[in-house]
């Protein structure tokens, strides 16, 4: 009983459905209608006008997926990538709004995001396990650009993290954690860093140039 939920920047609106053919406008409306459980998976597209989201985006624990059924949030295949834009309208290309995309869920997968400007994360996992970033693009945020506390079992794919102030990718007391490929570049400290029990973590084809 998996539901797909549709959402697009440019045309959608939060008073329709959701449906493919009348998709909401933001990802938080969206979100809200995933289901625990459920296999639920959202479709997002910055849409033919290329329109940013200008949002942060929660993913609380009681929209947790399971290993079998993950809750996807995704971008829509065929259309323009979704792009979250943390800038505030009067400073363009600055951090301004805090985290992009906070997951507390479990079970959370996240494929095909680019997410730049935030003051704090790009793309945070905060006490959760089993969570999926794969093939997401993050750029230009204030502190970390993938940041991974108290969630073991998470994997991190093909990572495009650039131009953080603090680590590229951070994973901090999340054991078990793999990241796969990727690149990590032009950070202000680390292109990753592994902290407070973080054991048995896998690195794997990660490349990481012109951090300091």
């Amino acid at each position: 009983n998996a539901h797909v939920w549709y959402v697009d920047a440019s045309s959608g609106d939060d008073e329709d459905d959701g449906s493919k053919e009348d998709p909401f406008r933001s990802l938080g409306r969206a979100v809200r209608e995933l289901r625990g459980g459920a296999g639920d998976q959202l479709l997002a597209t910055s849409g033919d006008q290329g329109i940013s989201f200008h949002e942060e985006v929660s993913v609380s624990p009681e929209r947790s997926g399971t290993p079998t059924r993950p809750t996807r949030i995704e971008a829509w295949p065929g259309r323009p990538a979704p792009i979250l834009d943390g800038a505030l309208p009067d400073r363009a290309g600055e951090p301004g709004l805090t985290t992009g995309i906070h997951v507390g869920a479990s079970f959370v997968q996240i494929r095909g995001f680019t997410v730049r400007h935030y003051v704090e994360n790009g793309i945070s996992l905060n006490g959760s396990t089993g969570n999926v970033i794969e093939d997401c693009i993050v750029e230009r945020c204030d502190r970390h650009g993938i940041f991974a506390y108290y969630s073991p079992n998470s994997t991190i794919v093909q990572p495009q993290v650039r131009g953080c102030l603090h680590q590229g990718i951070s994973i901090r007391s999340s054991p078990q954690t793999a990241v796969l490929g990727g690149l990590s570049q032009d950070n202000g400290f680390d292109g990753l860093l592994l902290l407070q029990d973080s054991d048995d973590v896998l690195i794997s084809g990660l490349r990481a140039s012109g951090n300091k």
